[in-house]
């Protein structure tokens, strides 16, 4: 039983080093572009707030032309 245990803990241990390991190797490159991934997902999140800020408006501009063209009639 205990055997099953070790060999659990080892390979647990060994791939959390590989892990670490490899994410060092990304980190010390900063062509990887893992340096600015904070600024990438800000700027990604505003993109999308602005997007979305942007569609409503003219959905909500054209609703409201449509309207008062309806209401001409």
């Amino acid at each position: 039983m205990s055997t099953i245990s070790d060999k659990v803990t080892k390979a647990v241990i060994t791939t959390q080093a590989r892990v670490r390991d490899g994410v060092d190797r990304l980190t010390e490159q900063p062509e990887s572009g893992l340096d600015d991934a904070a600024w990438k997902a800000i700027w990604i999140t505003v993109g999308g707030a602005a997007a979305i800020a942007i569609a409503t408006f003219i959905f909500t501009w054209g609703q409201g032309y449509i309207t008062s063209r309806l209401n001409g009639f």
